[in-house]
């Protein structure tokens, strides 16, 4: 998956549908709606990083 793939499917969070992405990292965002991380690896799986009050990962879904 190239950079454009990447940016045209982050314009919504895959969690909620939300528009409020922010991009973390290089492979990696974060939805201020739901307060979720996403994260795309090399191979273009995509995970979902559900974070507690406190910033810990307290679950991480693989999403297909």
């Amino acid at each position: 998956m190239n950079q454009l793939n990447q940016k045209e499917m982050m314009r919504n969070c895959p969690n909620c549908g939300g528009i409020n992405i922010g991009r973390l990292h290089k492979n990696s965002y974060f939805c201020s709606d739901c307060y979720v991380e996403v994260a795309i690896t090399r191979k273009n799986d995509i995970y979902l990083h559900i974070h507690s009050e406190d910033g810990g990962i307290i679950r991480k879904i693989k999403l297909e």
